[in-house]
C-alpha cells in the first residue's frame, strides 16, 4: 500500500475473506481489521532524506506490505472441503498496488520439516534407509559365510534318513511277521501267567 495521504485519512479498513466448497453450499467466513503503520512527520523527512537515492533510481517505494491474518487454525473438512475462497475489502477509498493471499500449513514434527524443507528430509531418508539396508545385508553376509551351521543340518538331515524305522506288520515279509506275533504271543502268555500268580498270593 502506498504511504498516501489519503490512506492515511481513510485510517483502519476490513478486509473480509469468505471461503467455499464445490457447490458453494458450505462456506466460512472471517473478517479483520487493519492499516498502515503510523510514521510521524518527522520520521518521514529523515527517512526521505536518507534514502533519496533510491527512491530517485526506483530501488525503493514510499509503500508499506500489510499482513491480515484472516484464519487461525482453521481445519479444512473432509466431507465439504474448500475450493475456492474470496477476498474483499470493505472500504472504496483505500488505495493499494497488488495483494496475495498465503496459505500457511501449520504443521509440527515431522510433518513440519517435510514441508519446509522437502529435499534435506527427502535425503535424509533416503539415507537413513540404505544405512538400516547395508547393516542387513552385512548381518546376513556374515551369517552366511560361517558354514558350520549349513553342515549341522545335513547331519542331522543324514542321520534322519539312514535311522531305520520299524515297518508296520503287514509290510514285511511272512517269517517277520510270524516271529513279531509269537513274541507278541509269549508276551500275553507271560502277562497271563504273572496275573494267575497275583491271583493265588503266589507272588515273591
Amino acid at each position: 500500500m502506498p504511504e498516501s495521504e489519503k490512506n492515511g485519512q481513510t485510517g483502519m479498513f476490513t478486509v473480509c475473506a469468505v471461503m467455499h466448497d464445490h457447490a458453494s453450499e458450505h462456506s466460512t467466513k472471517s473478517c479483520r481489521l487493519s492499516m498502515l503503520h503510523y510514521r510521524s512527520d518527522l520520521l518521514k523527512m529523515i527517512r526521505t532524506v536518507v534514502l533519496a537515492p533510491l527512491f530517485i533510481f526506483g530501488y525503493q517505494e514510499e509503500k508499506q506490505s500489510v499482513s491480515v491474518d484472516l484464519f487461525t487454525h482453521f481445519e479444512d473438512s473432509q466431507a465439504h472441503p474448500v475450493t475456492s475462497v474470496e477476498i474483499t475489502i470493505l472500504s472504496r477509498d483505500i488505495q493499494f498496488y497488488t495483494a496475495q493471499l498465503h496459505i500457511s500449513a501449520n504443521f509440527s514434527g515431522l510433518r513440519y520439516l517435510m514441508f519446509n524443507w522437502p529435499i534435506l528430509s527427502a535425503v535424509i531418508g533416503i539415507a537413513t534407509n540404505l544405512f538400516f539396508i547395508l547393516i542387513v545385508c552385512l548381518l546376513s553376509w556374515y551369517h552366511w559365510d560361517d558354514a558350520e551351521w549349513i553342515g549341522e543340518i545335513k547331519d542331522r538331515y543324514q542321520q534322519i534318513v539312514k535311522t531305520p524305522q520299524r515297518q508296520p506288520p503287514s509290510q514285511l515279509p511272512p517269517s517277520e511277521q510270524k516271529s513279531i506275533t509269537d513274541d507278541t504271543v509269549k508276551d500275553e502268555d507271560v502277562e497271563d501267567i504273572s496275573s494267575f500268580k497275583d491271583d493265588l498270593g503266589l507272588t515273591s
